[in-house]
């Protein structure tokens, strides 16, 4: 339907950008910090099931695959610098010199990125995932990886 919708509207180069992530960094940010979720098991449903449905996109619109991204790299290098945003321009007055090029690209990516890329140890990947969770745990887990593996799929063959 979002290429469709694309098409309508005279969208010329409507692509998408694939970003994964750790499963377990997903729980993390979204259900124990930001606690969008009540519920781990239902959380896990549901990232599983939106992860095949990313990936029934991807096979059903693979010219429309521009990349694949994992979250690692996106927050080492940052979104804007991935996407080919200078993270500094001219001020504008003349004198050659630069400046950040926004508190959008400084502060707010900053703060998304690099706040919860920190890796999990096992122990607390283990203390996260309760045993009686574990095979939704897994599903999302091979879930991400089917993800991650057509997309180099796709890329590789264009």
């Amino acid at each position: 339907y979002l290429y469709d919708a694309c098409d309508v509207a005279g969208v010329a180069s409507c692509r998408h950008v694939v970003l994964t992530r750790d499963a377990h960094l997903v729980l993390r940010s979204t259900t124990v910090t930001r606690r969008f979720n009540e519920r781990m098991g239902t959380a896990m449903q549901l990232y599983a099931t939106m992860l095949d449905v990313i990936l029934a996109q991807i096979v059903a619109y693979p010219d429309r695959l521009a990349v694949c991204w994992d979250y690692v790299d996106v927050a080492e290098e940052g979104l804007g610098v991935l996407m080919g945003w200078s993270r500094r321009e001219d001020d504008g007055d003349g004198d050659g010199d630069t400046e950040e090029s926004s508190v959008v690209y400084r502060d707010v990516y900053a703060s998304l990125f690099r706040s919860q890329s920190k890796e999990m140890t096992d122990v607390e990947r283990l203390e996260m995932v309760p045993p009686e969770l574990a095979v939704y745990m897994s599903a999302m887990e091979k879930a991400t990886e089917r993800v991650r593996k057509k997309c180099r799929e796709i890329l590789h063959s264009q």
